[in-house]
């Protein structure tokens, strides 16, 4: 006798006390119904023998004259006494079946309710325990399928959720990043968003500059990575994330070695104009990268980061066309008229000069030496504008060979200095370029700001050109200084 299979057999018998299946409680409600028919039968064989027995005996001693009404009534209460035995046996068989019958419905409704109540935790949760399920009986069966069928269920509400999630923040991100309307803005949204979907992680976008030869970081700091060119970056290069979980792992990045102590990294390449130019980067503790969430989080950044800075350069460039001179590069009339309005306000009452300038005999040049020599002149003469004058002047291309510049804060004697300043440089820089040498007339037109407007002032300075051109051309003729109403 094997010890062992006793007490596993008696630990079985104890689980199906706590936990009924369907066989088991057919068996408790089926073999008290075959024991009753079994007693009803012997019952019923004892009844007939004795009354069999009784009626002989009644038999012979009525033959032999010695029945009396005693013998009948003792042979009447004995077999009313066997009935009444009988029908308490059948009373008391009859309520021990239905409290069995009751008590396994209990337990196997328990068991369901069991099953219920995980499902719907289940569904709620994911830190749930699981039901102990054993045997290959119905319920058991049910109940593996039910809690399969809640798992799945949970996995697949848990992935909505995140959808849903990430479908919101990338909602308000797109909205960010259309709202933002420089360069400026966009990085600081990419920032928010990074905190709220990293926290505690720091970030960086590196872009590479219009030679493509070198990564900067887009607010101008130097920590972060030491990357220099856009071709040493190998996110950039392969146009693909890279995860590094450690700065320490024989295949992490070189450049992550540089960071003094050991971390992790998500480098994220940005797509500007169709083409990989820059990198978001993130830093993190070492062996603690994102989750695959906040990498799908982290790579809708970097999506909008390159598609928003892309639509802004393409509309820079698109305002740029609109508002320069394509051959010089210089702002067109309109544009021109545009920025001098607005430095004027900004500039109050200070006194400013506004310069027409026009280059001598420029249609004897084309005639004779080719509209390209024109086109020569012409781009000499802006590059001595751009180099010559001071940043805050406004320089424009005002139509053919003349020119406008607005000097704000200049009175006649400073504006005057600064145009002698740019006839010398032109004089050196015609007499080596490559076509005639040429000269240009100025006329400078000074003034307090008081009302006015910029086409007013263009035509005093235009005035003063005229007389330059009059009094013999290559030389500057101011306005007597004049208040413009």
């Amino acid at each position: 006798m094997n010890p062992a299979g006793g007490i596993e057999r008696y630990i079985v018998n104890l689980r199906f006390w706590h936990r009924p299946n369907l066989q088991t409680a057919l068996v408790i409600n089926q073999a008290p119904m075959g024991l009753f028919a079994a007693v009803i039968v012997l019952v019923t064989v004892l009844l007939l023998v004795a009354i069999d027995s009784q009626s002989a005996a009644f038999v012979s001693a009525l033959e032999a004259g010695e029945l009396d009404a005693a013998d009948v009534q003792q042979a009447a209460g004995s077999i009313r006494t066997l009935w009444l035995v009988s029908l308490a046996g059948f009373l008391y068989f009859l309520g021990t079946v239905s409290f069995l019958s009751l008590w396994v419905y209990k337990r196997v409704a328990r068991r369901l309710d069991e099953v219920v109540r995980y499902a719907e935790r289940r569904i709620h949760s994911d830190d749930v325990e699981p039901l102990e399920s054993e045997g290959d009986d119905v319920l058991a069966r049910l109940e593996r399928a039910i809690m399969a069928a809640s798992d799945a269920s949970a996995a697949k509400t848990e992935t909505l959720r995140r959808d849903s999630e990430h479908g919101h923040f990338d909602a308000q991100l797109q909205r960010a990043f259309e709202l933002a309307g420089s360069e400026g803005q966009t990085l600081d949204v990419v920032h928010r968003a990074l905190a709220e979907s990293l926290p505690g992680q720091a970030a960086q976008i590196l872009l590479a500059d219009n030679s493509q030869a070198h990564m900067r970081p887009m607010d101008g700091s130097a920590a972060g990575c030491s990357v220099e060119r856009p071709v040493d970056c190998a996110a950039v290069r392969r146009g693909a994330p890279l995860l590094f979980g450690s700065s320490e792992t024989l295949d992490a990045c070189p450049l992550l070695r540089d960071r003094g102590s050991p971390c992790s990294a998500v480098c994220s390449p940005l797509t500007v104009m169709g083409r990989t130019v820059g990198v978001l980067h993130v830093v993190g503790e070492a062996d603690q990268l994102p989750d695959p969430t906040q990498q799908r989080l982290l790579g809708a950044v970097a999506n909008h980061t390159g598609n928003r800075l892309s639509v802004l350069r393409t509309l820079a460039g698109a305002q740029l066309q609109a508002s320069t001179d394509p051959l010089t590069g210089l702002l067109n009339r309109r544009s021109f008229e545009e920025s001098a309005a607005r430095v004027l306000r900004e500039h109050g009452d200070d006194a400013h000069s506004l310069v027409m300038c026009d280059l001598d005999h420029f249609k004897r040049l084309n005639d004779t030496a080719g509209h390209e020599a024109g086109d020569r002149a012409l781009k000499l003469f802006s590059r001595l504008l751009k180099t010559t004058m001071r940043s805050e002047d406004v320089v424009g291309r005002h139509g053919g060979e003349e020119f406008v510049m607005l000097l704000p804060g200049c009175d006649a004697d400073q504006g005057a200095r600064l145009i002698e300043r740019l006839r010398e440089a032109l004089g050196e820089a015609s007499a080596q370029y490559e076509g005639p040498a040429f000269t240009a007339s100025f006329g400078l037109a000074a003034f307090m700001r008081d009302g006015g407007d910029v086409p007013e002032l263009v035509r005093a300075a235009d005035r003063a050109l005229y007389a330059a051109k009059d009094a013999g051309r290559n030389q500057l003729v101011r306005v007597a200084d004049m208040r413009v109403a």
